[in-house]
């Protein structure tokens, strides 16, 4: 009878039946091709790892549970030393790296708190509050407070307290951008723009004023009846420098009229301006 087959070996060419007894062992230990290590194939159908320490690394039958999460570490990160768990989160480092569950968030390295929704955290100690979303972390001891939602912080102990802003650190801890390209710089750019370039800007100003301070230097208001008037003027301000000439002439006691130049000679910024101007005098006595 069936019920009475002998053990018997089992190979790629057997063709005896298998007895119940030879099943459950075979469902106990599986031996790899590739690494020869063992998995145990508890009964509930979990498969358990061995790793160094003694420590276990569990897949659950469920495969949808392997798929969702995964819990790396040297020390306890769970219950136990490498756990999957149906929690929508990854968490990978020591002790005391948490990232809470079901919120699909990321914490890598030891001692984050990654609450709320979406959030990862890499590095150590950095906090993200419960009601944060959709937010990235990299470096040490930062944090992202409440209602904080899609921002990145860089660099130890920065702070994020507004949504939809990148933090490279806090008040009292700033920190430099370097090595930023020249931005765009026109009506509808929203370009970030450095530190060359608002220099050149403000080196603009400057001439301005300097252009502006010749073109007054070169007075034309009391040319007499019937003369032509020429006037000459420099002006300076700050670290930029401009000439002016300019012509007037006085038709008649009521009307006067001038002409000015003025031009920066700066190797950089050569700026110049042009004035036309014309004055008539009413009697209204």
């Amino acid at each position: 009878t069936v019920g009475g087959n002998k053990t018997e070996a089992v190979t790629g060419t057997s063709t005896e039946t298998v007895t119940e007894e030879k099943v459950e062992n075979y469902n106990k230990t599986l031996t790899t091709n590739v690494t020869g290590d063992s998995k145990e194939i508890i009964t509930d159908g979990n498969i358990i790892k061995e790793v160094a320490g003694g420590a276990k690394l569990t897949m659950e039958a469920d495969k949808s549970t392997f798929q969702k999460d995964l819990y790396v570490g040297a020390d306890a990160v769970a219950t136990n030393n490498l756990q999957l768990a149906d929690k929508d989160a990854i968490q990978i480092g020591k002790e005391g790296n948490e990232a809470a569950e079901g919120g699909k968030n990321v914490a890598i390295g030891y001692g984050n708190k990654v609450n709320g929704t979406g959030n990862t955290a890499l590095g150590s100690g950095n906090v993200m509050a419960a009601s944060s979303s959709d937010n990235q972390v990299i470096g040490n001891n930062i944090v992202v407070e409440d209602g904080v939602t899609n921002s990145i912080a860089l660099g130890n102990g920065s702070v994020v307290s507004t949504s939809n802003t990148v933090s490279v650190g806090k008040a009292g801890a700033e920190r430099k951008i370097v090595n930023v390209a020249d931005g765009d710089v026109r009506h509808d750019s929203m370009e970030a723009v450095n530190g060359r370039q608002l220099y050149y800007e403000d080196q603009k100003i400057n001439t301005v004023a300097a252009l502006g301070a010749a073109m007054a230097a070169a007075d034309l208001t009391n040319v007499p009846v019937g003369k032509l008037g020429i006037a000459a003027g420099v002006g300076n301000f700050l670290n930029k420098r401009a000439i002016a000439v300019g012509v007037g002439y006085a038709p008649s006691q009521d009307l006067r009229v001038n002409a000015k130049w003025a031009v920066s000679p700066d190797a950089k910024i050569k700026y110049n301006t042009l004035s036309v101007g014309a004055t008539y005098f009413i009697d209204l006595h």
